[in-house]
């Protein structure tokens, strides 16, 4: 009689693994069909909306030149011009799968080029960073994240200078604040939200807000970066 009962059990046990085993190829299966796939499609800088600090219309009045990957933003009364450039990454980031990894990745880079120029000069301008990101092979609405720039032209014979220790021979540095930045804009991916946020960053590593760039034709850089977040 003890011979069936083993006989039993040892069925029972095959049919547990053999129960185990389906349900651990079946969660194999849906997380590999749930994963997607997202490919950047597109990304551009626009400039938008310049204030200067002299009232009406005169020559040295800022400029903007939108295009792809680089858009610019030019001002004041002598040559060269100072100016801002947004340069977009180029080329894109690669595509990556969601869920996963979620790096830091490059959206491009601003640049403060800082030359002796008289009035008139920026005061404040906007910038419009457009995403447009595909999943699975379908866009998505554009992602726009919008910033805005506050900037001091110091007077080059200003004694004492606001941002430098001592007057340099060039003339004193002016200084570009981010007064507003944009908020992090959540999408839904397979039923799940994540959160896409940008930030400019040091040569460490670190958030910032504002450049203090030194005169006489310095080039002032910092790069923009993205990252998603799952919730």
């Amino acid at each position: 009689m003890k011979a069936p009962q083993a006989h039993h059990k040892k069925f029972r046990s095959t049919l547990l693994v053999s129960a185990l085993l389906s349900a651990l190829v079946a969660l194999i299966w849906t997380q590999s069909a749930s994963a997607a796939e997202i490919t950047y499609t597109s990304l551009t800088g626009s400039w938008r909306r310049p204030v200067d600090n002299v009232d009406g219309s005169q020559p040295g009045d800022p400029v903007i030149t939108n295009g792809a990957p680089t858009s610019i933003i030019r001002w004041g009364s002598d040559t060269p011009q100072s100016g801002y450039d947004f340069n977009a990454a180029d080329p894109l980031p690669p595509p990556f799968q969601l869920p996963g990894a979620l790096p830091f990745f490059s959206l491009g880079s601003f640049v403060h080029h800082n030359f002796v120029v008289g009035d008139p000069s920026l005061t404040s301008v906007q910038l419009d960073v457009v995403l447009v990101i595909s999943v699975d092979g379908v866009p998505r609405p554009p992602l726009t994240f919008t910033y805005t720039f506050n900037h001091v032209e110091t007077p080059n014979d200003l004694d004492p200078c606001p941002f430098d220790p001592t007057p340099p021979p060039a003339g004193c540095s002016d200084r570009v604040s981010i007064v507003a930045s944009p908020t992090p804009t959540t999408f839904n991916v397979d039923g799940v939200d994540y959160t896409l946020s940008m930030s400019f960053l040091d040569p460490d590593g670190n958030p910032v807000s504002q450049f203090i760039t030194s005169e006489g034709g310095v080039t002032n850089t910092t790069g923009l970066v993205g990252q998603f977040t799952p919730p």
